[in-house]
């Protein structure tokens, strides 16, 4: 299970529902003689994008008002009977702010790990918010105690999505990484012949290519939002250590797993005596490493979060060449040195 992290005020995020499908955003403006005037709060299309699907949370211990990044208000949650349930208002930690502003994100277990309930608390009743196609609901309970009594389901969950932000660094603890599972991989087995009566001088060509897959797996931190993509360099080896690779730098978001394709290219003559048959192996060393690391982003506006975990990927390293002349029937007569 992951650590759940809320975000500081200056970090902005879309709230999306479990499905990823709908977003909570402003909505449409109204009037009613209880409220007066009214904003209210609503779900729209995640596909869409704009600063009223962004909001600033506000608050400390996983409680806090939820102000949208568009208008700077907070959100108020009201009663399922009430005739506006989700509004905004003012509202502030310092100036004050209705009870009914201050919303808790629940942390979810099992399939839900990394989502979260949204449960707004008052004295006299309970919310729980739902986004149930495509619409904002809310159940409300008499009592915080019974809140274990609502079953828990997919409408109940939401997932941050942040902001735009760009790597300011990434650092790997290369002292604390593990290597495992290595072992030789066989790029080119082939042959080369000489049929004529005299020495003659082959060329041997080398044109492959390895595929390997890496994943970042988050464990503290800042979690990359649910539409979201950073580039980063990546760990490789060098000289047969683990160090980090400048060279390839990858695009990824949060548990998805980037593919790399890497080439192996070589050519060099190889002399071989007349009627003789050349044996021409190519190969690489690869091996499962783990490497923890530690992401610093930053938004636009120059604030900085940090995300931790672990780098799981597959290397490949150390390409060596192997000739040998054989008889026809396979047994070795020599080892050619590669030239």
């Amino acid at each position: 299970m992951s650590e759940f992290y809320v975000p500081p005020p200056e970090i902005v995020t879309r709230i999306i529902d479990y499905p990823g499908q709908h977003v909570l955003s402003k909505g449409s403006n109204g009037h009613h003689d209880r409220y007066g005037n009214y904003t209210t709060v609503a779900l729209v299309s995640a596909s869409s994008d704009g600063d009223d699907q962004y909001w600033s949370l506000e608050g400390r211990g996983g409680t806090c008002l939820f102000r949208n990044k568009g208008m700077g208000k907070v959100i108020i949650v009201g009663s399922a009977n009430d005739p506006v349930p989700f509004f905004l208002a003012p509202g502030s930690l310092t100036s004050g702010a209705s009870a009914q502003s201050f919303i808790t994100l629940e942390p979810g277990t099992g399939q839900y790990d990394g989502y979260f309930r949204l449960i707004r608390v008052c004295s006299d009743n309970v919310g729980i918010l739902h986004s149930r196609s495509g619409r904002l609901e809310v159940v409300t309970l008499d009592s915080r105690d019974k809140i274990g009594s609502v079953p828990i389901s997919s409408e109940q969950y939401f997932q941050f999505d942040y902001e735009p932000m760009d790597v300011d660094s990434i650092e790997y603890n290369f002292k604390e990484s593990r290597r495992f599972n290595e072992r030789p991989h066989i790029l080119v087995d082939t042959y080369l012949s000489n049929d004529t009566g005299s020495d003659q001088t082959l060329t041997y060509e080398l044109n492959e290519k390895t595929s390997t897959t890496s994943k970042w797996d988050y464990k503290v931190g800042i979690k990359l939002g649910f539409s979201k993509k950073v580039k980063t360099g990546v760990p490789g080896v060098a000289e047969g250590e683990l160090a980090f690779d400048a060279s390839f730098t990858a695009e990824w978001s949060q548990g998805k797993s980037v593919t790399r394709e890497q080439a192996w290219k070589a050519t060099f003559p190889v002399k071989a005596r007349a009627g003789e048959r050349i044996r021409a192996k190519s190969s690489v060393w690869m091996g499962n490493v783990e490497v923890p690391y530690t992401l610093v982003l930053k938004n636009r506006a120059g604030h900085r979060v940090e995300q931790k975990g672990i780098w799981h990927g597959v290397l490949a390293w150390n390409l060596r060449h192997e000739l040998k002349a054989e008889k026809p029937d396979g047994t070795e007569i020599r080892m050619i040195p590669v030239e």
